[in-house]
């Protein structure tokens, strides 16, 4: 029996004895004797069955506590204070846990952590690229460049090329300290790269790809942002230059395997510096004084001498973006998804900078080494988001001078280059998780004299004297089709596409030095050499 119905019990008997220590009215009123008589018989029996009940109940006590010994109550006693300190302790942990770490701690587009009132927040996430790839190039681009190796017999480099990469591997830290208004971003990156061109080679030896193959690891973002209020902010550190809007959407929400050439020709990229935004409900602009296109991760003083040449003495970066309809936040993608809302957004930006850049081809490559050429790119661009159908295109232009003047070796450029180009993209959702899209490329580099250049590689017997520069006289026409397959929403994410360049592939850096090497379009061996195929499938995780 528990000590619960024990105690019960032994309550009950008292409760009864209490009842029989007071005397019973009759309730008619008889007091005769013989019926007196027959009450006080009624109630003896009654109090001789509690009696009874009463020893059944002390026996069983006496049991127990033989059982348990003194401390029977003391165990029980403790083991309840032991059941409140354990509640006591725990919520203790959790206010401590609310205090310091433990209040919002969870998933959201990231892992984060953050104090309870929200003024320091921390969000780690990451993004997972891993392609494979196929590059075939035409007979005339292969004769071409076994021919150029002086050894026609012995190709030099097979016609296809193809393999695995890991594309990009990303982690990134972002959040907030302070109070929300200073928010930070830093991004370490490992990705592939390789040259685009065909390398000399010994007589005997094959090259099946474009040339020796390297990884690197570097920093992308790495900035700090004060928010004034009122749609006023002011950025500084290591961020992408405001100016072409397809660089700008983080390759996390590209349309294609991989942005556009003539987005990589014309790409300012990543560059250190403070840029100050005003934005409103329907209008937006950013201008930012940096070091030059493409000049991230370097030191505050390098080139800062008469002889340094990519090196760029200031820039200036300029971009403006109004909001027809829809909200700013979905255009941070290049796609639009079923049961999105519509939206039109247009741009431009301008860039101008004066000094070299990090290419020491013409015309960046000035008198004596200087580096002494003036960049100014402009581009617009429009995005419409149809909810299940997107719609992209922009326009570039870009003038480069060598100011040296006169008295230029036959390598350099007295007067401006003028190169030009335009993308327009489009996507249409199939089915809720399949998209097929569609890219066409246009990019000419003018012939105008300045340059002294063709439209066409001059007669080479060397393949390390092929050109590569930007600046040459070029052009080109790419088209590219492909689907993707949204496996988890955004999070996982397959896409396969195919490209074909009608002319060749003649650059292998962009006018601010940014590499094509994740095109994985490989240099043809004339402008006139064109016909390249390139396949791509990939698999991107977000974490």
């Amino acid at each position: 029996m528990s000590l619960t119905r024990c105690i019960g019990m032994l309550a009950g008997s008292l409760i009864v004895g209490t009842t029989f220590a007071f005397p019973i009215e009759d309730p008619v009123g008889d007091t005769s004797t013989a019926h007196m008589q027959e009450q006080i018989n009624r109630l003896q029996k009654s109090l001789e069955q509690v009696q009874g009940e009463n020893k059944a109940n002390k026996e069983e006590l006496s049991e127990l506590k033989s059982q348990n010994g003194d401390k029977w109550l003391t165990q029980e006693r403790a083991a309840q204070i032991r059941d409140v300190v354990q509640d006591v302790l725990a919520d203790s942990e959790t206010r401590t846990s609310l205090q310091y770490s433990g209040a919002t701690a969870g998933y959201d587009k990231g892992f984060f952590l953050a104090s309870p009132d929200g003024n320091f927040r921390l969000v780690v996430g990451g993004q997972l690229q891993t392609r494979y790839a196929v590059s075939r190039l035409s007979n005339s681009s292969l004769n071409g460049w076994n021919k150029a190796t002086n050894n026609p017999s012995t190709p030099k480099v097979d016609r296809t090329a193809y393999g695995f990469e890991i594309r990009r591997m990303k982690v990134e830290f972002s959040g907030n300290v302070i109070d929300p208004s200073w928010t930070y971003k830093v991004t370490a990156i490992y990705n592939s790269t390789y040259n685009q061109a065909p390398v000399a080679v010994s007589p005997t030896a094959t090259n099946a790809g474009p040339g020796a193959g390297t990884a690197t690891a570097s920093l992308e973002d790495a900035w700090i942002n004060k928010d004034f209020g009122d749609g006023l902010s002011l950025k500084m550190g290591q961020f992408k230059s405001p100016f072409n809007r397809e660089e700008l959407v983080s390759s996390k929400y590209q349309l294609c395997v991989e942005r556009s050439l003539v987005n990589q020709l014309f790409s300012t990229k990543f560059t250190q510096g403070v840029a100050f935004t005003a934005k409103g409900d329907n209008l937006m602009g950013t201008i930012c004084y940096n070091d030059g296109g493409n000049n991230a991760n370097e030191s505050a003083l390098e080139g800062n001498q008469s002889n340094s040449a990519g090196y760029a003495l200031y820039a200036l970066t300029g971009r403006v973006q109004y909001l027809a309809f829809g909200n700013w936040k979905q255009f941070d993608s290049l796609t639009s998804i079923r049961g999105d809302a519509q939206g039109l957004m247009f741009g431009g930006a301008f860039n101008y900078q004066q000094g070299g850049v990090t290419i020491a081809n013409t015309p960046t490559t000035a008198v004596n080494g200087d580096g002494n050429v003036t960049m100014f790119s402009y581009t617009a661009d429009a995005q419409w988001m149809l909810g299940g159908a997107n719609i992209f295109g922009s326009f570039f232009g870009n003038a480069a001078n060598n100011i040296a003047g006169a008295s230029l070796p036959a390598t350099d450029v007295g007067s401006s280059v003028f190169t030009y180009g335009a993308t327009l993209q489009a996507g249409y959702y199939l089915t809720d998780e399949v998209e097929a899209f569609a890219r066409f490329e246009w990019y000419d580099t003018l012939n105008n004299g300045s340059n002294g250049q063709p439209h066409e590689a001059p007669t080479l017997v060397s393949v390390a004297l092929i050109p590569s520069s930007p600046f040459y006289a070029q052009h080109n026409t790419i088209y590219t089709v492909g689907m993707n397959w949204y496996i988890a929403g955004k999070q996982m994410k397959f896409t396969t596409d195919l490209g074909y360049s009608v002319n060749g592939v003649m650059f292998t850096n962009g006018m601010y030095s940014q590499s094509i090497t994740g095109a994985d379009y490989r240099q043809d061996s004339s402008v006139g050499n064109g016909g390249q195929f390139v396949f791509r499938t990939q698999m991107q995780l977000l974490f």
